[in-house]
Formats: structure tokens, C-alpha cells, sequence
């Protein structure tokens, strides 16, 4: 054991912790560790509980009217009605905001939810959007179905064509649809009851703390089956932004720490040769989803 000079052991110790406390400081907690310790340190323990309870209570009550008063007027702490919050939605919510870094975080029953009222809440008749021609099929619908009944005009870009887009947004538009807003999609949850339910936050907090494993192991994963699928012979291309070969390869270098766990390829031989192929898989689910932590795969019609 190596002796520091003019102090004893326990004082080395302690100056060595001191010392590595404050640079940890310094630079703030990870993302694996915000994954399971976010939102859920902030406010009052459940009874000692060290996770977060599923709380299903609907109405939330107080044995003053003052308080409640002040609580429902948003000047004090508190939950008032679980579709507008919930203390296990809120530690949701927040864990949301502290990984991403933001100011606040909001939460819906599904994506779809979340996606319509960004467009409801922001849009008025006469209102112009732009947007591109490859966005999720239930964005699309919204885009092509939804909105234009509503006096709502939506031009659609080429995905790839930043020209195009750029233009269309210089002639004039409401809501270019590359990322939503806050404030007001919460009071548009409220109202049409699109909130999240407390169990389904549970179970969200629970699978979070492990999400920064997982995600790194579906990154490690996707690579490799992505460069095998290069070498196999009747893989006609593969579609993966970690793929030095990819057109935006240098744009997702740039913008990702990891390159995701979907990848998509072609096989010689078209439909068929897809039917034929997909039976084949021992360890692969044909199924359309994106949100499971089995291998999902299936033909681009779907």
C-alpha cells in the first residue's frame, strides 16, 4: 500500500472521495442512470416504498378547501384528478424530461394520440402544413384524410429533397411537422382523455431501467446482422444508417450515438422469393410492431 505523506489512510480516503464526488457532480448523473433513478427521487415517498407505486385513484382529495383551492389552481403541489395527473404518470413524465434534457414532459395513451393533438391543438382552418411523404402510415392518414376536411391545406415534400421542403416552408406555413409542443397538448390530453394510464406509466418506469442495456445490445445486434446481410448473397441491399455504404451514414455519425435496432433489406427475387424466406426464420416473429423486445420481421406491405 503506497503511504501519503503528512495524512493517514482514512484522510487520503476521504479527500479521494471528496474529490471524486465533486467531478461527478460536475458532470450530472448518465443516462443509465437517469433511466432509473429520474423523477423518481423529487417528491414525497410512497410509505418508504423504493419504486414507484401504481397509483390508481381517480379523484384525489384535501381536508382543506385552501389547499385544494391552491392545488387546483396549480399554486401548490398536488393532483386533483388523474386524467389531468397522476403521481405515477408524473414520475413518468419526468424521467421523460430529465433524459432528454428538457424543461417538461407530457405523456399519451399512444403515439397516434400524442400525434393528433399536436395537430388539433396547433391548427385552425385556412392553415397551411408541410410535411414529407414518408412519415408513419397513421401520420400519413391524418395528412391526406383528417386534416383536409378541416380547411387544413397539407403539402407533402420528397423525404429526401431538403430544396423542396425548404420551399414549401418559405411560401408560408403553420406547422412544419418535425417535432410538437408542450404547453398546450397537455389541456388538449385533458379533454379528449388521451392521457396515460397509471399502470401503463408503472409499467413504462419499470422497463425503463434497463432501457439503456437494451438499447445498446439492439444497437451491437443491428450492426452485426446488418453487415452479415451484406455478405449474403441473395440480399440484394440492406437499409441501415450504421452501414458505411448508407447515403445519410456521415448525417447519423453525426446526430446518434448508436444507429437503432430497425434495419430493413431486399431479397433477389421480389414477393416471392419473400414468401419464401419469411417461414423460414426460427427466432423471428412475422408481426407488424416496432414497441417489443422480440425480433419482428415483415414484408414492406404490411
Amino acid at each position: 500500500m503506497r503511504k501519503v505523506p503528512g495524512r493517514n489512510g482514512t484522510d487520503a480516503l476521504k479527500q479521494g472521495s471528496s474529490h471524486a464526488n465533486a467531478k461527478q457532480e460536475s458532470r450530472g448523473p448518465g443516462k443509465a442512470t437517469i433511466a432509473i433513478l429520474g423523477g423518481e427521487q423529487e417528491h414525497e415517498p410512497y410509505e418508504r416504498a423504493i419504486r414507484v407505486p401504481v397509483v390508481q385513484s381517480v379523484s384525489f382529495g384535501y381536508q382543506d378547501i385552501d389547499t385544494w383551492h391552491a392545488v387546483a389552481l396549480e399554486r401548490e403541489e398536488g393532483h386533483i384528478y388523474s386524467r389531468n395527473t397522476n403521481p405515477t404518470v408524473r414520475a413518468f413524465e419526468e424521467k421523460i424530461r430529465d433524459l432528454e434534457g428538457a424543461e417538461a414532459a407530457t405523456s399519451f395513451s399512444s403515439g397516434m394520440a400524442a400525434i393528433s393533438a399536436t395537430f388539433f391543438t396547433l391548427l385552425r382552418p385556412g392553415d397551411r402544413v408541410v410535411s414529407i411523404k414518408d412519415s408513419y402510415g397513421g401520420t400519413n392518414k391524418l395528412f391526406t384524410e383528417f386534416l383536409p376536411p378541416f380547411g387544413i391545406e397539407v403539402h407533402l415534400c420528397e423525404t429526401t429533397d431538403h430544396a423542396q421542403i425548404e420551399s414549401e416552408v418559405a411560401q408560408g406555413c403553420k406547422l412544419l411537422y418535425l417535432e410538437s409542443l408542450v404547453k398546450k397538448l397537455y389541456h388538449y390530453r385533458e379533454i379528449n382523455g388521451a392521457a396515460l394510464a397509471p399502470m401503463d406509466a408503472y409499467s413504462l418506469l419499470r422497463g425503463m431501467k434497463t432501457l439503456a442495456l437494451r438499447v445498446e445490445r439492439q444497437n451491437q445486434s443491428a450492426l452485426a446482422i446488418a453487415r452479415w446481410l451484406q455478405q449474403y448473397p441473395a440480399v440484394e441491399q440492406v437499409n441501415y444508417p450504421g452501414l458505411e455504404t448508407h447515403q445519410h451514414h456521415e448525417i447519423a455519425k453525426r446526430q446518434m450515438r448508436g444507429f437503432g435496432g430497425v434495419l430493413s433489406f431486399s431479397v433477389r427475387g421480389g414477393l416471392d422469393a419473400i414468401k419464401y424466406f419469411l417461414p423460414k426464420l426460427k427466432y423471428a416473429h412475422r408481426a407488424a410492431n416496432l414497441g417489443c423486445v422480440k425480433t419482428v420481421v415483415g414484408p414492406s406491405l404490411c
